[in-house]
Parts: C-alpha cells; structure tokens; sequence
C-alpha cells in the first residue's frame, strides 16, 4: 500500500517523504525512474527487472503517455490510452496548451511544478508557441505585408497564434511607414514598426535619387516599393497632374503611390516656377526637371516657328504658353537692336540676352557648343537657339536666291545682313572650281551651308550639263541646279538649230544661264560643223548625243537648202545654214548648166561641180556601164559628178538605142552638150565594135559593157541566120529588117552567083541591114564557090578576106570584082596593094553613104590619107565597120 502511495505522490508532484518509509520510498523512486526511462531520448530495452517491477512500469507508461501527448499536439492528432495512460495523456495535453498561452500573454519565463507530467507537457507547449512565433516573425520581417502567411504549424491553436503575430506585424509595419507609434508593444510589433519607418525612408530616398541601400529592410519590400514609385513615376509622366489625388485607401500600396505622387507634385511645381525666377533646388529630380521641360515645350509650341501646337495642356505647358508674349517683346527687342527689353523682369532679361548673342554669334558663324550652351538657362538657351536659327534659315535663304537666279536684296538689319552674306558666300562656292581649279575646299568651307549650296548647285550643273550633252534622261527628283543646267544647255545647243530669238536670261538661274551659254557656244560650232560636213562631202559619225544630233541637224538644214539650190527652188538669205547649202547647190546647178551671165553666188562650188561633171566624163569613157560607188568630194563636186554621169549615161544609152534601132534614128538633132553627143558616138562605137567581133567571131574582145555586147549577140544572131537559112529555114533574127537583108542576100546569090549585086533600095537607110546583106552576100558566095563555112574560123584568114567587089557593088563600082572573088590567101600578101585599094573603096563607100546618113561628122577629105595605116582592113567588110566605129570616135574627141 505504501508503494502506490509512493508512485501517486510522484505523479501527482508531492515532495518526497523522509527515507524511514522504505515502501513508500520505494515506489516513488521507481516511478520516478520508469518516468524517466519513459520519456527518455535513449530508448534503452528494459531489463527483466524493470519489466517486472509494477511501480517503474507504471511510471515508464504515463512518461510514454505525456510523450504521446506532447507529439500529439505538435501534430494535431489524438490517441486512445488506457485508463491509467490515458489519464496522464489528457493532463499532458491541457499542460501544453496551458503553456502555449502564457507564451502568447507573455509569461514566457512561468513554470508547472504541481507533477512531472505537467511540467514536461507545459514546458513542450511553450516551445513549440516559441517555435511558431518565432517562424511567423522571420516571416513578417520578410515580408510584412504578405497576405498569404505560411502555415507554420498543422495545431490550428499554434497557427493561430502565428497569424495573430502577422496581423500584429502588418498593422505595426503600416504604423511605423506613417511615422506613428503603437502602445502596446511587443517584440514583433517593435520589428514590424521599424521596418515601416525604414520604408518610408527607402520611399523618400528613391524619390530624391539618393537611396545607396538598406540591408535591414527585407528585399520583398524594397522590391514592391520599387515597382509602386516607378508605376507613380510613369502615370505621372502621363499626366502631370499638380492637385491632391490621395485617396482613403490606407493601404501600403496605396501610401507608397500617394507619397511619390505628392513628391513629384512638389518638385514639378517647383520646376515650372524656377523657368520664371530661375531658382534651383539644391536636389533637383527628373520631376523637376519635368516641370521645367512642359514649361519650355509650352513656350516652344508658341515661339518656334512650324511647332505644333499643344491641347490640353497641363499646369507646365499651359505656364510656358503664358509667357509667350513675354518671350516674343523680349526677343524682338534683341532683333530690332534696342539696347534692353524694356522690361524688368530676370525671365526677359534672359531671353533679350540670349537672343542678342545669338544674333551676333550667327551672323559671326561662331557658335556656342553645348558645354557652352549648357551654361545658360533654359530661356536664355532658347532665344539663343532660335536666333542662331533664323541667321542661318536668312543665310540659307540668300544662298538659295542665288542659285534661284534671283537679285541681291542688298537690305538693311540682322536678318537682310544674313541673306546678303548667304547670296554672297553661295556665289563664292558655285564659283569655287571656276576660280580655284583643282584645289581642295577647307573644313570651314565645307561646314557653311551657305558656300555648300552654292559649290553643289555647281556640281550639279556639271552633271545636268553632261547629261544633256549624253542624251540621257533627267533624273527623277532632280535638284533645280541639275535640271536648269540639263535644259540650259539643251536650249542653248539648239538656238542655231529652231533659228528662234535668244531668250532673256534675267532671272535665270546661274544654272541654266551658264549651261546655255556654253550650249550656245558648242551647239553653234557643232551645227556649222554639221553644215560644213555637208558641204565638204564628209559623213558624220553615228554617235548619240547631243553633239553630233545637232551637226546632224546643221547638215540636214544645209542638205535641204542644197537640194533646193540644185532644184532652183527660190530661197531666203536669213534663213541660216539652210541657205548657206542654197547658194552652194545655186552654184552647182548653174555649172552644169554653163551658166556664163551674171555673178556666180559661190564661186568654189561652182568649180567643184564642174569639175566633179569633167571627172565623171573621164570615167564614163572608160567605163560607161559601172557608176563609181564612192565619190570623194564636197557636196558640188559630188553633185558635178553624179549629174554629169546620169546625163552622159542617158546619152550613152540613146546611143545604144539607135544602134539597136539599125540606124535608122542615128541622129543628135535633140543632143544639145558636145559631151552628151560624144555619148552617143560612143555608144555607136562600142555597139558597132561588138557588131564587128561577133561578125569575125573574134575571142579577144571585152564583152563586159552593154554596148559591145549588144553589138555582139545582135551579130552572132546574124551569123545564126545565115546559117539557118543555107539550110533552108528562116532566119530568125528575131529582126525583121535582118531576116529581109539574108533572104536578100541570098536571092541575090542564087540569081548571080558571079556577083554584080546591088544593095536593094529598102536597106539603104540601115547600117545594120546593109552590113547585114553584104555579108551575107560573102558567105553565100563562098558556099558556092566551095569555101566551106569552117574555113571562116580562123580570125586571120577572116581578116585578110577582101570584099572589094561588094563594096563596089554598092558604089557602083567594078574595079577589080573578078580578083575579089579569088579565094586564094597568097594573093592578098601584097599588103600596100590591098590598102592602096582599101582606100579607093572605102572612098566611095563614104560619099555614097556618109553623105547621106553622117554628113554632121565633117570629116577632112584626107581624112582617111592620114589615117590609112590603121584602115589596113578598110577594103573588108570588117574594114569598113572599124572605119565607121573609128570615125565615131573622132567625132566624139572633136
């Protein structure tokens, strides 16, 4: 009994009583120590002993039970104990909760000594409240205004106590950003409450860019502060509004938003005031800087010429706006050169002192950089600015009026004074390559804008000049120096050419006005050089450009004039190059036709053309059928030339056709030139010497002109017919008078073979016929008499064949017609004999036929006396043709 009572003292936490009580002792202390086994850490197996033992069994399970408890409860659970077990398990559980809340009313240094148990469980649950307070204060310090707090225990009582410390936090955190104080305390709100006042520094420190960083403020909060200012900056860059926008929503966002919009409200006010009294914060910030820039764009929208204009525009612009007038007075004040603004106030001050050295700087070309620009306040700056501007815009303007053509303005003030000196410096550099050739512009040169206007103005003439020149076509967006230069000299190439008067260059730019004098110039000598080309006889090279379209054009206007000189057409002398060409065709008609009255307008080609018409003679004698196809010499000459041969060649050819006529039309009564009737002769000559080789069927004779060969074939087809009709066909001379002439002959034949014929009446008038019949005579008689026709091939023996006896037939003439007869060739070798009687015959043949038909030839009676070595063959009929040919032949030399 006193055993148990021993273990219910230990357990219940009475004090020990004295050692004279050994059971009661006893079983306190195995209680004890099965208490202590129970809850020990070590979990060392029990002894036999131990397990045997009641009192330190019944100790070991409630310290195993308070265990339970304590695990319970840090894990929100429950277990079912036995009685005895179970007991201590529920004292265990109200123990740690009893110690969770005087944790949480502060009695944290407070403990249990009613019995182990309690104590245990009581000390367990002021840890574990410890434990959570502590993890929900390093989470507030985090990140005092998380609304989502971890769940740092799964005891609901514990979690409780950790939102509890977070709201705590929150309010404190937000307390101690609006600089307030909170009475009741604690260690999470004192950290919550400096960690607000830390914000609200962090805040001010970003706004005044002069944050260099807090370790001590949680990196959440400084993060989210970073994200609210910008979101503030930005709306407020939006829309710079300057009345009060905090609203009742006390929320930490919202205090921070609230804080940097009346921050940059303050500096922005601040800024649009400093541009009138030009008073600075010793910390200015992009707000206050943002002030001063809508207090200038709103002065800007009015001043500067071509700004847009501003709607709805806030507090700065609409401030700069104001002052707009205040600007313009102060700024015309410079311009008209006044000594002051006539106006006290430092806002116009600055700008009638910027502005007047801007003017003077301007018209200077010396101006500030920006370190120096940078020095001066901002309305100073922009009159400065703007009147540097207008200088350069007149010098800019004079510059364009020079190259525009336009005259000097040769004003008076600032402004004139610019225009006058960029009129001035632009000639100078459209001049520059003229007056400096090949030396290199200096960097001063090539920085005024003034001199670069005019120096590329130049440039561009050049290239709108060679354009022109090379035909090709102007550029689309051509500057105006390009394409005046380009029609400049366009026009100026074809002044002579459209024979229109020269425009007035007044007012022209110098462009155009040079381009066209230089067109004028080249244009001139290229279209005389065009007209010469014509008139010298040269041809102009295919070129395409502008050069060689207008010597095309002076060589085409000569060319017409020419041809309507050469047609007699009537002409004007203003009329240029066209009647330069008219006088020199004039001349050349006049040639030709020998003209010997009167003065001759062109004299060289005048000459030229007669003597291209005498060339052409030289060369028809020799070659009648073949025109040379180059002819070298001026216009006159080849006109001479050209002319003479087609009217000689017209002759030559009426030759030809009285020839082929028989004779029959043999005259030149219509033939008035002396050369065109040696034409004729010549065509005769030429036919009757073709007539004459086919007749011997000579081999060595050039058949390559018309006439010979006309002669030719027209005797080979007499020879033909003859030949038909000793075999008793027709002719078929495809010649009538011929087919009459063989039949004649060869009746003539068959009724007196002996001879005594007489050249029938109807042939009489046609050389061609009676030649025609005596020779057919010939060949008939000689098949009679046994000469065979093949006989006749050999040209020598054909040669030295005698037809005295036909011959004198014709005449009327018998001497020697019984030899004539005689076949044999030795009897001809006495060769001084046959001419003797060549001569005697041929005598006759011509006073019985030339008498009559050539009585226009006036041949000298001895004539034939003096010439009688070269009619050796006059006593054949082959004699009596070339006697004939060669008498035509004088008539032509004569």
């Amino acid at each position: 009994m006193k055993v148990n009572k021993g273990i219910q003292a230990f357990i219940t936490g009475q004090d020990q009583e004295p050692l004279s009580n050994d059971l009661y002792q006893y079983g306190y202390q195995k209680a004890q120590a099965g208490y202590l086994a129970g809850i020990s850490s070590s979990m060392k197996p029990l002894t036999q002993t131990e397990l045997a033992t009641p009192s330190f069994m019944f100790g070991f399970q409630v310290g195993q039970a308070t265990l339970q408890a304590i695990e319970d409860q840090e894990k929100s659970e429950n277990h079912s104990l036995n009685e005895v077990n179970q007991i201590a398990y529920k004292q265990a559980i109200q123990a740690f909760y009893q110690g969770v809340a005087d944790v949480n009313k502060g009695e944290n240094s407070k403990t249990l000594s009613d019995n182990p148990v309690n104590d245990l469980a009581y000390q367990a649950g002021k840890q574990s409240a410890n434990q959570v307070k502590q993890a929900a204060l390093e989470q507030l310090l985090n990140n005092p205004l998380s609304d989502n707090v971890m769940d740092i225990s799964p005891n609901s009582q514990l979690q409780a106590l950790a939102n509890q410390i977070m709201s705590a936090g929150k309010k404190a955190f937000l307390s101690g950003f609006q600089g307030e104080s909170i009475a009741e305390t604690s260690p999470e709100v004192e950290a919550s409450l400096e960690i607000g006042r830390k914000a609200r520094l962090y805040v001010q420190s970003i706004l005044e860019d002069s944050y260099v960083g807090d370790q001590e403020l949680p990196i959440a909060i400084q993060n989210q502060i970073k994200g609210i200012v910008l979101e503030a900056k930005q709306d407020f860059q939006k829309k710079s509004k300057t009345t009060d926008q905090s609203t009742f929503d006390h929320t930490f966002d919202q205090l921070v938003y609230d804080q940097a919009i009346l921050n940059y409200q303050k500096a922005y006010l601040t800024g649009v005031r400093s541009m009138e009294s030009q008073e600075n914060p010793i910390t200015p910030s992009w707000a206050f800087d943002q002030g001063r820039m809508d207090y200038l764009n709103g002065l800007k929208s009015i001043v500067v010429p071509k700004s847009s204009s501003i709607s709805q525009a806030n507090f700065g612009q609409q401030a700069g706006i104001d002052a707009a007038d205040i600007f313009k007075k102060a700024y015309q004040s410079a311009l008209d050169q006044e000594a002051s603004p006539h106006v006290n106030d430092i806002f116009s001050e600055q700008v009638f002192a910027g502005a007047q050295t801007g003017f003077q700087n301007g018209l200077a070309r010396q101006i500030k950089g920006e370190v120096e620009l940078n020095q001066l306040t901002d309305p100073e700056k922009l009159a400065y600015q703007l009147a540097v501007q207008e200088v350069q815009d007149s010098r800019i303007a004079g510059a364009q009026d020079y190259i525009q053509g336009k005259r000097n303005s040769n004003g008076f003030g600032i402004l004139n004074q610019a225009m006058n000196n960029g009129y001035q410096v632009s000639q100078n550099g459209y001049k520059w390559k003229l007056d400096y050739p090949g030396q290199e512009l200096t960097s001063d040169q090539k920085e005024d804008n003034a001199f670069m206007i005019g120096y590329q103005a130049y440039e561009d003439a050049q290239s709108g000049q060679n354009l022109a020149i090379t035909l090709a076509n102007l550029p689309v967006n051509s500057s105006t120096s390009l394409s005046d230069a380009y029609y400049g000299i366009r026009d100026g190439y074809k002044i002579d050419e459209t024979e229109v008067a020269e425009p007035d260059l007044t007012g022209k730019s110098p462009a155009y006005q040079d381009a066209y004098l230089i067109g004028k110039q080249s244009g001139k000598i290229a279209y005389s050089a065009g007209s010469q080309a014509f008139l010298k006889g040269y041809q102009l090279p295919h070129q395409s450009d502008l050069n060689s379209q207008v010597s095309l054009a002076g060589y085409q206007k000569t060319q017409l004039g020419f041809n309507d000189g050469v047609a007699g057409q009537k002409a004007d002398e203003s009329q240029g190059k066209y009647y330069l060409g008219y006088q020199s065709g004039q001349a050349a008609r006049e040639a030709l036709l020998s003209k010997t009255e009167g003065t001759v307008v062109d004299q060289n080609s005048y000459n030229s053309a007669q003597q291209g018409y005498q060339d052409a003679l030289k060369e028809i004698l020799v070659n009648p059928d073949q025109k040379p196809t180059v002819i070298i010499g001026n216009a006159a000459y080849q006109y001479g030339f050209h002319q003479g041969w087609m009217r000689l060649y017209r002759a030559y050819q009426k030759g030809l056709e009285q020839f082929s006529q028989g004779g029959q039309s043999f005259d030149i009564s219509d033939i008035l030139g002396t050369d065109d009737q040696k034409m004729v002769f010549k065509a005769m000559s030429d036919s009757l010497s073709g007539f004459q080789k086919g007749l011997t069927l000579g081999l060595d004779f050039n058949l390559d002109n018309e006439a010979p060969r006309t002669g030719y074939d027209l005797a080979k087809s007499v020879l033909e017919g003859i030949a038909r009709v000793q075999k008793g066909q027709d002719p078929a001379t495809n010649w009538s008078v011929l087919d009459q002439a063989i039949q004649s002959a060869k009746h003539a034949v068959s009724v007196n073979p002996l001879g005594n014929w007489t050249l029938p009446t109807v042939f009489q008038d046609n050389l061609l016929a009676s030649v025609t019949f005596w020779h057919a005579i010939f060949v008939f008689q000689s098949n009679y008499h046994g000469v065979s026709r093949s006989s006749f091939q050999s040209q020598e023996f054909f040669v030295n064949l005698n037809y005295n006896s036909a011959i004198s037939a014709s005449l009327n003439d018998s001497l020697g017609r019984k030899n004539s007869l005689q076949l044999n060739q030795g009897s001809y070798l006495n060769r001084h004999s046959q001419n003797q009687h060549a001569v005697s015959h041929w005598e006759g043949a011509k006073n019985s036929y030339f008498d009559r038909k050539l009585t226009n030839l006036s041949l000298a009676d001895n004539i034939v006396i003096d010439y009688r070595d070269q009619f050796i063959l006059a006593s054949t009929i082959v004699g009596f043709i070339t006697m004939l040919s060669y008498l035509v032949k004088r008539k032509q030399d004569s």
